[in-house]
């Protein structure tokens, strides 16, 4: 039923398009993260197929509706007939709809990259049980390491890849010389508590550690003389001053920073970069940084399912870890991240993730399909 109020919504009340989509070598599935393709696809022509219900294509939809289907599916399906392209990418890797593309239409290859951390907090490996390897089918899979490369294998036929993280490693590692400072990488999500993540795990439950560990990392900088600054996750001003407002409770003096489109810079700029579980922590790792990770939400299904090392099967404490809202795992990471030298580091950073410099391998496989 859901699906079919989805798709009625999406007739009635997306922006209307009619002209047919024009032929192109490449097809961009989805406008989120698009950008980060535009360096390497510049030479070749492309457009983008927008799937999230905004655009309606009249004379597609017509196609479809006169072929009586009724299901978005269909929909995508006549329009990348349309296109007639020779390779597809996405940037939304955990978009089901994408693996399906390939079920009817061979004609084209299809590439997807890893955005971000995969888990079963509302994402793919939630449903990982519910999607059968024989409907599912990806020509390329760029991935953060070897383990999420065989998890999904399991459920996606396909060749993975592990690159890391796509927008990471397209920027250049600044050799400036690091403030030795925190940098804490925020997590906040402007969300009411009651909020339901999963059964009868809520939004609450995923911040209710926080205070503990903020009042922890507060005393902890003052009687380490290190000044904090805390990387805030809003991308607009009005949830800004929300996050802002939020931090002060917790720290004395803390130096909240609006991320204005490179977080690089920062994860360059701080010797000491902490967070619970943000992308952004790990691909520090990726830099040449150090990342304490501090996952202290509290053990239940499917917050653990994100938490540092989790999916790489890493203990619940580590060096320069830990998975539990422990004061002596506090101080054991946080000592580790800053007496540490970062060599120490490396034996457990490939199981996490790894760095392709410039996305060397993406860019030969682009070139391989499109004979350019």
């Amino acid at each position: 039923m859901k699906i079919i109020i989805n798709y009625i919504n999406f007739v009635l009340f997306s922006k209307k398009v009619f002209l047919l989509p024009e032929r192109k070598e490449i097809l961009i599935f989805d406008q989120t993260g698009s950008h980060n393709f535009f360096k390497y696809i510049k030479k070749y022509n492309y457009s983008i197929l927008k799937t999230r219900y905004e655009e309606l294509n009249i004379p597609i939809f017509l196609k479809t509706f006169f072929q009586f289907k009724f299901d978005y599916q269909s929909y995508l399906k006549n329009y990348i007939s349309c296109v007639n392209p020779k390779l597809i990418l996405t940037y939304m890797d955990n978009n089901p709809r994408f693996y399906k593309l390939k079920k009817e239409n061979s004609n084209f290859k299809t590439i997807f990259v890893q955005y971000g951390i995969r888990s079963s907090f509302n994402d793919i490996f939630a449903l990982k049980s519910k999607l059968k390897k024989k409907d599912n089918k990806v020509d390329k899979m760029f991935l953060a390491n070897k383990t999420i490369c065989k998890k999904y294998s399991s459920f996606i036929d396909g060749q993975t890849i592990p690159i890391g993280y796509f927008r990471n490693n397209m920027v250049e590692i600044s050799k400036k010389k690091k403030k030795k400072e925190i940098l804490y990488i925020s997590v906040f999500r402007n969300y009411k508590k009651s909020q339901q993540i999963y059964k009868n795990v809520t939004y609450g439950d995923f911040f209710s550690n926080d205070p503990f560990f903020f009042k922890w990392l507060d005393n902890y900088c003052l009687q380490n003389n290190l000044k904090i600054n805390i990387l805030a996750r809003s991308w607009n001003n009005k949830n800004f001053l929300i996050e802002k407002k939020y931090f002060e409770q917790f720290f004395s003096s803390p130096n909240v920073i609006f991320e204005d489109n490179n977080p690089y810079k920062y994860l360059d700029n701080y010797e000491y970069v902490i967070t619970n579980d943000s992308t952004l922590g790990i691909e520090n790792l990726a830099r040449g940084g150090k990342t304490g990770f501090v996952s202290n939400a509290p053990n239940k299904f499917p917050l653990t399912t994100r938490k540092f090392g989790f999916t790489e099967s890493l203990k619940k404490n580590g060096p320069f870890w830990t998975r539990e809202n422990n004061t002596i795992q506090f101080k054991k990471v946080l000592d580790y991240l800053i007496k540490s030298k970062r060599k120490s580091w490396n034996k457990y950073i490939d199981k996490v993730v790894v760095r392709d410099k410039d996305n060397k391998i993406f860019r030969e496989c682009l070139n391989k399909i499109l004979g350019k």
